[in-house]
């Protein structure tokens, strides 16, 4: 939750980190409904109307598509006081609307899951449902390793590959779990300390690494 002050808040930072012609060049942009606002002077602004700005300046930088909605939900200017409290309490509830949803990082999947590691060393050569629980996971990862895990296979062909993987998306596949990938390839999952941790490779390309209570055995 945002305090009330927002001296000492990520907002305020973001704020301090813009000059001034950027922040009117954020007032400038389109803010909806009620929360619309004519912008005097950034000197002349009231401290309401410079803390809404420095909420719609820290949403900006975070990349939201909105950062004047994002702002407007954020904060609420009561009673004409220009005091701004923060709404809603759980900033999560913001980030699921406004932010970009993020693509897992296909290098960081290679780096913490074994399996697939194991894939991308053999340019995919390996058994056909082993390559295409892989190429479930590849197709919804960026940036797209799906030839990097097929090309090495005997018969593999630029068409097949261009199918399959439109297949995935045309029938919304989903990226196969570790179960599905330790039944087409036995003794590699046993190696990755995610086990048991993840219930897919999918979860692996992340920024943070996954921590949890390994379920019993």
């Amino acid at each position: 939750m945002m305090p009330d002050n927002l001296d000492d808040s990520p907002a305020a930072e973001t704020y301090n980190a813009f000059t001034v012609e950027q922040i009117k060049a954020l007032c400038e942009m389109d803010i909806p409904g009620n929360c619309r606002r004519d912008t005097p002077p950034m000197e002349n602004m009231p401290e309401g109307q410079r803390q809404f700005y420095r909420l719609k300046a820290y949403w900006a930088l975070r990349g939201a598509d909105d950062p004047g909605g994002a702002a407007c939900f954020h904060g609420m200017v009561l009673n004409n006081t220009g005091t701004l409290r923060s709404n809603p309490e759980n900033l999560r509830d913001l980030e699921e609307i406004f932010l970009p949803k993020p693509t897992p990082s296909i290098k960081l999947i290679l780096k913490r899951c074994p399996q697939m590691a194991m894939i991308h060393a053999l340019r995919g050569d390996v058994s056909e449902p082993y390559w295409w629980a892989v190429l479930s996971i590849t197709e919804h990862a960026s940036p797209k390793f799906s030839r990097e895990c097929s090309d090495g296979y005997a018969g593999f062909t630029e068409k097949e590959l261009s199918e399959r993987a439109a297949r995935i998306h045309s029938e919304k596949t989903k990226p196969a779990l570790c179960d599905r990938l330790d039944s087409v390839n036995r003794n590699v999952c046993s190696t990755c300390k995610f086990k048991r941790i993840v219930r897919t490779p999918i979860a692996l390309g992340f920024e943070h690494e996954p921590r949890g209570r390994k379920e019993s055995l």
